[in-house]
């Protein structure tokens, strides 16, 4: 992980209060365990979360993010 996942995480702490529950789930996991963006498929991030790997999609976009590799780009 370089030194910007650090911002990623941040900004998804602040951007609870406005998520949905499910993007929240999604969200808690990643902020758990942060080292598994930049090694694991959406895929298997989405089923850690118990989510569909839809809400991953959603959540990166509502983070201001393209798509799940420009959101996943920091953590590698």
């Amino acid at each position: 992980m370089n030194r910007d996942y650090v911002s990623v995480l941040q900004l998804i702490t602040a951007s609870l209060s406005t998520m949905t529950g499910q993007q929240q789930k999604a969200a808690y996991c990643i902020l758990k365990h942060p080292q598994d963006v930049g090694l694991k498929l959406m895929r298997a991030i989405a089923a850690e979360a118990q989510v569909k790997p839809a809400t991953l999609s959603r959540l990166c976009r509502t983070l201001r993010f393209e798509n799940y590799e420009g959101f996943k780009a920091p953590f590698n």
